[in-house]
């Protein structure tokens, strides 16, 4: 039995010296397309559908389709930068932990500052002496 592949173009930004190549099967359950419409993507050599297009190369080259995270990929549970660093995806959910919290803090403090300045409010407005006859 021949073994189908498909190769996914590599899309613009992504620095790999190869394209990925995926199986028929792997296509088919990513896109959802059927094996007649893959395997014409395998005979010609194109992906003429540009949804399952992106969602192949979202997959097999880690993109993250967003601008604001242009140059970074997903790869195998690990965030990597546009520098090359990796950042394991572990790692990172601590980090978000710390970040939430110290989020929680600061809206807590900037609440804190604001019943402050009502009380300083309310004080200057009172007298600080009594008259005694």
């Amino acid at each position: 039995m021949e073994r189908r592949v498909l190769r996914v173009p590599v899309p613009p930004g992504v620095n790999v010296k190869a394209p990925f190549w995926v199986s028929q099967a792997v296509a088919m359950a990513l896109t959802g397309r059927s094996v007649g419409t893959v395997r014409r993507w395998i005979r010609t050599g194109r992906i003429a559908d540009p949804a399952a297009l992106r969602l192949l190369q979202y997959r097999v080259y880690g993109e993250i389709p967003h601008d604001g995270w242009h140059g970074w990929r997903v790869i195998d549970r690990a965030l990597i930068g546009p520098d090359g660093r990796t950042h394991e995806i572990k790692h990172l959910e601590t980090h978000w932990v710390t970040l939430q919290l110290v989020g929680a803090l600061r809206r807590r403090c900037d609440t804190l500052e604001e019943e402050l300045g009502e009380i300083r409010k309310r004080t200057a407005k009172r007298h600080r002496f009594r008259l005694v006859d």
